[in-house]
């Protein structure tokens, strides 16, 4: 997926370099080219992951050419002193 500049959409980045450079060269943000679609399904099913499962299934989405088991081991150790594993957790008040 590439990224552009709000302000140039001809500056086309990949993940990294959007991630690396922060704001485009222009001053503009750099956005997705799109949002994925997730279909009900696997939203269904994506309400039961753990965060860092979750985590890594959707900035998979917007950046797939990092390996999914580098992705889970960056997350996994980003999250390792959280004492749950859901990371955050939701009540109904």
């Amino acid at each position: 997926m590439k990224y552009f500049s709000t302000r140039n959409s001809d500056i086309r980045l990949t993940f990294e370099e959007s991630v690396y450079m922060g704001l485009a060269p222009d001053g503009g943000l750099l956005v997705p080219e799109g949002i994925p679609f997730i279909d009900d399904n696997a939203l269904k099913v994506l309400r039961d992951y753990k965060y860092v499962d979750l985590a890594v299934y959707i900035i998979n989405k917007f950046w797939p050419e990092v390996e999914t088991s580098v992705l889970t081991k960056v997350l996994k150790n980003s999250y390792r002193n959280f004492y749950n594993d859901r990371i955050v957790t939701i009540k109904d008040l």
